[in-house]
């Protein structure tokens, strides 16, 4: 199976292990936002994971956050850039692009 990160971190360590630090919803009149918090056990490294719901429309936007602290560099070899776990009635995925940087 393929890894959804893959990251070198400043030391050259590839070892990634991220652990939830908190979420923080936020609602507002069209939508509810929910994100995330992950935080590497190790190093200074963390994701947000978030998830935009509208309220009158059946469309979930979704993210993804990546930042560090490390003293230097760190290589993002690999990323994954969505997924959802949809496991719900009848559901089309219409449309699933992205871009990066």
């Amino acid at each position: 199976m393929e890894t959804a990160l893959s990251v070198r971190h400043a030391d050259g360590n590839l070892t990634t292990e991220l652990r939830v630090e908190g979420t923080d919803t936020d609602a507002d009149g069209e939508a509810v936002t929910t994100v995330i918090r992950l935080k590497d056990t190790v190093y200074p490294f963390r994701v947000s994971v978030c998830y935009k719901a509208y309220r009158k429309v059946d469309v979930i936007e979704t993210w993804t956050e990546i930042s560090h602290q490390e003293k230097r560099p760190v290589l993002l070899n690999q990323f994954a850039s969505a997924y959802l776990p949809i496991r719900r009635g009848d559901v089309w995925l219409t449309s699933f692009y992205g871009a990066w940087a």
